[in-house]
């Protein structure tokens, strides 16, 4: 598909995605996306956070399905087995969406701006490319993306080939940076019980 022939991404035609499918190894094994925060749980605050930005809302998760049937979002599944990471999250969501454009953000990353899919979004226009991903503090983001469902064979030949990594797969499909640097934790994710304890005490907009 030529990118002339493609819709550019608004509100409109951007389905959000909520990866929480994660197995928490450095968390006690649990589900991020149960874990409580801030009178809610991370995943909620993710779907509330993310949703004014998109047409709707899925969240990829493998485990307490009945939970998260009941928060808000439409449930999706693992296509590749294994715990096969993150990417299997976005294969799962291009095999689920109406919209042209997927916004893809990790439930441990409760701080991530309120514009965010609106400042990936003016990058796809501005560089004519089928994928946007964040960057902050000088680190890529591999996870924090703006994806076009025109790259779903490619997605799908990388994990059916056994590769796992984002940010070689990202780096075969020429993305567009953007660099999120305020506030500076923007994209901090939490990772462990120290970090939920840290994260509690910040505003997220500040």
């Amino acid at each position: 598909m030529h990118l002339d022939q493609i819709a550019a991404p608004t509100k409109a035609n951007i389905t959000g995605l909520i990866l929480a499918g994660g197995r928490g190894q450095r968390f006690n094994n649990e589900d991020k996306g149960l874990i409580a925060y801030k009178d809610s749980t991370l995943a909620e605050h993710a779907i509330a956070r993310l949703a004014p930005q998109t047409n709707s809302i899925l969240i990829s998760a493998n485990r307490h399905f009945e939970f998260y049937q009941g928060i808000g979002a439409t449930l999706i599944k693992d296509q590749i087995k294994e715990y096969a990471g993150p990417l299997a999250g976005i294969h799962a969501a291009f095999n689920t969406i109406k919209t042209e454009w997927l916004a893809t953000i990790a439930c441990d990353t409760p701080c991530f701006p309120i514009d965010y899919v609106l400042q990936l979004a003016n990058a796809i226009e501005n560089n004519k490319t089928l994928v946007a991903v964040a960057s902050s503090q000088g680190r890529l983001q591999n996870i924090s993306m703006l994806v076009h469902k025109s790259l779903y064979p490619s997605i799908n030949a990388f994990l059916n080939a056994g590769e796992r990594k984002a940010q070689i797969w990202l780096e075969k499909n020429n993305p567009a940076i953007v660099d999120f640097n305020k506030p500076k934790h923007a994209f901090y994710n939490i990772n462990t019980p120290e970090d939920l304890i840290a994260f509690e005490k910040l505003n997220c907009d500040d």
